[in-house]
């Protein structure tokens, strides 16, 4: 007795000495995204997206030889869920995060991820505010993004409105209480109208359903262009309504598109533009869906969520491996030095004054017929 009661003591510490070591042969990166709620939609693909990563990164050897783990957590897409799930993930030993799909819950985050020495990469936070604070115009240190900014899609949306189409009056329906949504409208209309455009804007709330007295009044100015920087939801909802009011503009969104629009306007959405991140037919972009549809046995419902997380687990693995170490420090500073990083869909050079990508192209596509296609990458001359 005395004998097996020594030989479990022995296991048990030999158990307990190698659990670290076994621990530190795998690297966890948090995930914060919508699971559950309103932009779940978007929130599942991302945690799809960043997993398919994972998988083939580690398929490869991982990273300097060790494994990665997804840990995602639900944010319900509000700030104080965000917070409290990275507050989590951070007490768990988490050293660096991805995901936080909007600009407020990423300026929500910032203190929190700058107490904790933590790094997060997000999507779709454009709004500038998300890492660089307005207050004192410094970086936010420990918050990046790999989308471009609404300075930069309002810009890109009325050039093109304005240069290409030759539109002179432009209608936009904002949400109020939204950083991005506000944001592109100023730029749009500053853009706008200093190429000679006038802008006639209109606000509501989100969770909005009927936009019918906007439209009317909008209508009624003449515009030849209705301008959505929106979600999904509101802009399917906008373009239907329009049309149902006989009014057939330009009709022009951003980043917030979604093909689940076609399930709430149909055929009214066919004509219409899309600013976006990324081109849906460009090959590399394919290529990721194409996984997508292997693995999960369906077609993606949100490419741009998909490949973006893709994206965002490439530049932490990216930034992890050029460290070497795999505190939040070193590689919140191995992100800030990223350069020529060839990502999925662009080649990702990290500006370090405002830790959003260098030179970011978007692209102008079209909706027909159900499907979205490519029309031209558009470049701002100014």
């Amino acid at each position: 007795m005395k004998l097996i009661k020594n030989i479990l003591i022995a296991a048990s510490v030999i158990l307990f000495a190698s659990s670290p070591v076994m621990a530190e042969d795998t690297l966890k990166i948090g995930f914060l995204a919508t699971l559950t709620g309103e932009g779940s939609t978007f929130g599942q693909e991302q945690r799809r997206g960043a997993l398919i990563a994972i998988d083939e990164i580690n398929a490869a050897g991982g990273i300097n030889g060790k494994k990665l783990e997804l840990v995602a957590y639900d944010d319900r897409g509000r700030q104080e869920d965000v917070i409290n799930s990275a507050r989590r993930l951070i007490d768990s030993g988490i050293e660096v995060l991805g995901g936080a799909n909007s600009s407020g819950m990423v300026m929500a985050l910032a203190p929190v991820l700058e107490r904790a020495q933590v790094p997060l990469v997000a999507p779709f936070a454009s709004n500038p505010a998300a890492t660089v604070d307005p207050r004192t115009n410094k970086v936010r240190p420990y918050a990046f993004r790999l989308c471009a900014t609404d300075p930069w899609h309002g810009t890109v949306m009325a050039d093109y409105l304005f240069k290409k189409i030759g539109i002179k009056k432009a209608a936009l329906l904002h949400d109020v209480g939204s950083e991005s949504s506000e944001g592109v409208k100023q730029f749009f209309t500053e853009r706008f109208t200093q190429l000679g455009g006038e802008v006639f804007a209109y606000g509501y709330r989100s969770g909005d359903v009927d936009f019918r007295a906007q439209l009317t009044e909008a209508k009624a100015t003449g515009a030849g262009a209705l301008v959505m920087p929106s979600m999904y939801k509101e802009m399917g909802l906008m373009v239907k309504q329009a049309v149902e009011l006989g009014w057939n503009p330009v009709m022009m969104g951003g980043d917030g598109f979604s093909m689940t629009m076609y399930e709430i306007a149909g055929k009214t959405m066919n004509g219409s533009y899309w600013s976006s991140n990324m081109d849906l037919e460009d090959k590399n972009v394919i290529e990721v869906l194409n996984k997508y549809e292997k693995k999960y046995g369906a077609k993606e419902a949100e490419y741009t969520s998909v490949v973006m997380a893709y994206d965002i687990i490439y530049t932490i693995a990216d930034a992890m491996k050029r460290a070497g170490k795999y505190d939040g420090k070193s590689i919140r500073d191995a992100l800030e030095q990223t350069k020529d990083l060839q990502l999925s869909h662009f080649k990702l050079t990290m500006d370090p004054a405002t830790h959003t990508p260098l030179n970011k192209p978007l692209v102008i596509q079209q909706f027909r017929d159900g499907n979205l296609y490519y029309v031209e990458t558009w470049h701002v001359e100014q």
